[in-house]
């Protein structure tokens, strides 16, 4: 069957007649006249020889696309012309799909040269099933690859099914089985290899929406995939959801640059590589997004790791003193004395960005004395490194990156001349291990981890443009290394968005600690399982409303790329002046993210920093409910560790079946069961948040004010006070809390509160559950809740963990009614009702939550307001 089938769909679409293009470039002599059209939709026009320079009409035509004078775009034809034909079709013998999945077909392209003069080269095509719900389609060059295929299933005993078209034109569809609907197509675009540049195109479903590539929804800008210092991220992986909801997933396993640029009206994704490679592509069955993010992280080592549970509180540093250490050293000293005066809840110290700034792996001798000091508060030390060393100690000169004469490349860098471990080089991990033990030499104690700065990798030499590989943002090897460098035989740009990935591998195998944190700038896929990120988009981020918002899709998108462990950036951005409301909304919204990091130049913003009480006191405030949080936070992490479920994530994620959802970044979910709504604008007295479409209640979680009575899908404008988070709880949720204290292992070591949000039904049935996680040195505490109307269930395994409190949100109570609580046969707790809100509190409990048999809290409300017989 001819591809042909697409043209038609599309020309019956149009109210015009087909006009058949011919043209033949005596370039390509093995270019043959076939029907092909120009004619096509302005939205499933693919663009073609899109460069930074303007294209003729000549140009376009000879170089086999069309042209439209009108708003003089170059675009492929349909089919393009630069496509593959299939040499081993038969149409008599072995199904072609079969070919495909068992052996391999052999693909011949219709032009010899590329859209660039290149030589286009012949490939070869498998899609194999390594589990009914992963797929993987490979297209390769087999002169330079071979693929080592194990561990396969056949195809029909999927969730999958592909249809294959050729001989003239190849292309191939995956469908979801069950349901047939299409998951992906290559069908409507072009198919394009040729040395350092590959293209091609995917048909998503219609009406559906992408998300991912380290982001939230994807627009129709092009997005560049290659880290830097204003392009921090290089995630090739997204989710789309279909009309109904349902969720698949596309892992691309590219290292190099990766151009990514999504039609909107047509849903077709045009991705560009730039390496020379081959197109690896894994499709995840889904249907949920949580199904998605399972089969993703489940893949090649992608699980994330669990973090240590300090890495939940809030970290300190500074960018300040560079270049005189006593001052940096007083810096320091001096916000040590004022946390604990203050009783400031934070985890860590970095001391300075730039305490090694000299590259040399040398802790600087002025601050011994401060870290005796954070050894006495009890405080980690998370030291912020770079990748590169002096030139000087670049030896032997094989364990570095080189330049093109086979020596250490050598690039400016804050002043100094430093070369680059190549750590791709397994030769590498002695060297390198060597000098980290001799850095860390007497502080294994109090080294928690370190923060990996500038590893994409930053360089601030002036490359020479013209000789610079042109991209869609610029050049390629502005403000990083030199593209042509060389790792062994490979060029760096091959392996570039890698490199921050291995950087993370290194130093995470150095560190003794039983959980170290690892938290790096430049991401790429399988960093959630080395650590997580403290980077924005960018390294430089100004303290603005609109970075804010940044932040907050950076923290969501990663967490999206099986990164958990990010949290946007720095609090209130790393540069330049702020404004101290949008700090104050800024450390709201950070309070409730993953991971929390202060770090800046002058004028610095952490919470002892900033200029008015009022402020100081609502960010000691908010800590202070982050902390409380930290056992629902950490059960988060175990879920995410062990399905790659997202700590935070967008509306969409738990609400894929509401199509309102899809479209809201300014309100995320923290779980299952909390609902974050920042303030963005300056000035903001309320925010509106949107209840999705599902018959639940939702609570204010402070106080338990119900914000609506179980409607749903409606937007709802709740009151945001500048000091104070808008934080909401679904109804059919039990949330673990305690009082927070000044470190995480010391609120951890406290008794329990719960905090419990009914969803309760007309016939006045009600029901929540919950659960309690945590690792310990030496056992477990895996507590599971269940509620309903009338009392708490708990079961589990630990040791010696009480609950104390109760709070019971959603039942019909007023303080004019009896009401009681009983924790064993013979025995009542002390309980007190808030009439205006509806609230039973239970308190003083000190319930073991670790009797092996589990246990039960009831709670019995008198209607006729006499007395409750026990």
């Amino acid at each position: 069957m001819r591809i042909f089938y697409a043209s038609v769909i599309l020309f019956l679409a149009v109210a015009v007649p087909v006009i058949v293009f011919f043209a033949v470039d005596s370039s390509n002599p093995k270019f043959t006249p076939e029907p092909w059209t120009c004619n096509i939709k302005v939205g499933y026009r693919v663009p073609c020889l899109q460069t930074t320079t303007e294209v003729s009409e000549d140009v376009c035509v000879e170089g086999g696309c069309c042209w439209n004078a009108s708003d003089t775009t170059c675009f492929h034809s349909l089919p393009s012309q630069h496509s593959y034909s299939v040499d081993n079709w038969d149409s008599n013998g072995t199904p072609p799909l079969t070919t495909l999945e068992e052996g391999y077909l052999n693909l011949t392209p219709r032009l010899n040269n590329s859209l660039f003069g290149n030589h286009a080269v012949e490939l070869q095509t498998r899609a194999v099933s390594t589990s009914d719900v992963i797929l993987r389609l490979y297209l390769y060059d087999p002169t330079t690859t071979a693929l080592d295929i194990n561990d396969t299933i056949p195809l029909n005993s999927s969730q999958f099914t592909a249809k294959v078209y050729g001989p003239e034109y190849f292309s191939v569809q995956i469908y979801r089985k069950e349901s047939t609907s299409l998951l992906l197509s290559t069908s409507l675009g072009p198919i394009i290899a040729c040395n350092d540049y590959w293209e091609l195109a995917l048909q998503l479903p219609k009406n559906s929406s992408v998300f991912g590539l380290g982001g939230l929804r994807l627009s129709s800008k092009p997005k560049l995939l290659y880290n830097s210092g204003h392009r921090l991220g290089a995630n090739p992986f997204i989710m789309i959801l279909d009309a109904d909801g349902r969720a698949h997933g596309i892992l691309f396993n590219n290292t190099g640059p990766l151009e990514f640029l999504l039609l909107e009206n047509s849903n077709l994704l045009s991705v560009k590589s730039r390496s020379r490679v081959m197109w690896d592509i894994s499709v995840f069955a889904g249907p949920t997004p949580a199904d998605v993010m399972d089969q993703y992280t489940s893949t090649d080592d992608l699980r994330p790791t669990l973090p240590p549970p300090w890495a939940l509180g809030v970290h300190i540093c500074r960018d300040t003193e560079r270049q005189n250490e006593t001052l940096a050293a007083l810096d320091v000293m001096g916000f040590l004395k004022n946390a604990t005066e203050n009783e400031l809840p934070y985890e860590s110290d970095c001391l300075q960005e730039g305490l090694l700034y000299q590259l040399d792996f040398n802790i600087p001798t002025s601050m011994k004395a401060v870290i005796q000091k954070m050894r006495e508060t009890g405080r980690k030390l998370l030291l912020s490194l770079p990748p590169h060393v002096q030139s000087s100690l670049a030896t032997p000169n094989d364990l570095f990156v080189l330049n093109e004469a086979a020596a250490p490349l050598q690039e400016e860098y804050n002043g100094l001349n430093v070369s680059y471990p190549d750590f791709f080089n397994e030769d590498l991990r002695e060297w390198f291990s060597s000098h980290i033990n001799s850095m860390t030499q007497g502080i294994e104690d109090i080294l928690g981890g370190f923060v990996l700065q500038d590893n994409w990798p930053a360089s601030n030499t002036k490359h020479n443009t013209s000789a610079d590989m042109a991209v869609v943002e610029g050049t390629l090897s502005e403000g990083t290394l030199w593209w042509h460098a060389r790792h062994g035989n490979v060029s760096h740009y091959q392996k570039h968005n890698e490199y921050g990935l291995r950087h993370a591998q290194f130093v995470a195998s150095n560190l003794t600690t039983d959980m170290p944190l690892v938290l790096s700038a430049a991401t790429y896929t399988g960093i959630g399982a080395v650590g997580g990120s403290h980077a924005h988009t960018q390294a430089d981020v100004s303290g603005t409303w609109s970075n804010m918002k940044t932040a907050l899709e950076t923290a969501l998108g990663l967490g999206l790329a099986g990164i958990p462990l990010a949290g946007g950036g720095s609090v209130c951005g790393t540069t330049g002046e702020y404004d101290e409301e949008l700090c104050v909304r800024w450390y709201l919204m950070s309070s409730m993210l993953p991971l929390m990091r202060i770090s800046s130049e002058a004028p610095l913003r952490d919470p002892l920093n900033l200029q008015s009480k009022s402020s100081r006191d609502a960010v000691k405030r908010a800590l202070e409910l982050r902390y409380s949080l930290l056992a629902y936070f950490y059960s988060l992490f175990h879920e995410a560790n062990r399905t790659g479920v997202p700590v935070t994530r967008p509306m969409f994620f738990d609400f894929p079946a509401d199509n309102a959802t899809w479209t809201i970044d300014e309100q995320f979910m923290i779980g299952p069961a909390l609902l974050a709504c920042p303030a963005f604008y300056k000035n903001t007295v309320s925010v509106s948040v949107y209840l999705p479409k599902e018959n639940t209640t939702w609570y204010h979680f402070l106080g338990g004010h119900k914000v609506n009575n179980g409607t749903a899908g409606l937007n709802v404008r709740v009151t945001s006070l500048t000091n104070e988070l808008v934080l909401l709880m679904r109804g059919g949720f039990i949330v673990p809390s305690q009082k927070a204290n000044l470190t995480v292992d010391e609120t951890l070591a406290g008794p329990y509160k719960l905090v419990i949000a009914l969803r309760c039904l007309e016939d006045g049935s009600c029901s929540a559950s919950g659960n309690l996680y945590r690792d310990l040195k030496d056992s477990q505490i895996n507590v599971t809740f269940t509620a309903n109307e009338t009392g708490l269930a708990f079961s589990g395994s630990c040791s010696n963990v009480i609950l104390q409190d109760v709070s019971v949100y959603g039942l019909q109570v007023t303080a004019s009614l009896n009401t009681c609580v009983i924790v064993s046969p013979d025995t009542q707790a002390n309980c007190t009702v808030k009439e205006e809100n509806g609230v039973i509190e239970i308190y003083d409990l000190q319930r073991d939550l670790c009797i092996s048999e589990g246990g039960v809290i009831e709670w019995k409300i008198d209607t006729e307001g006499s007395k409750t017989e026990l």
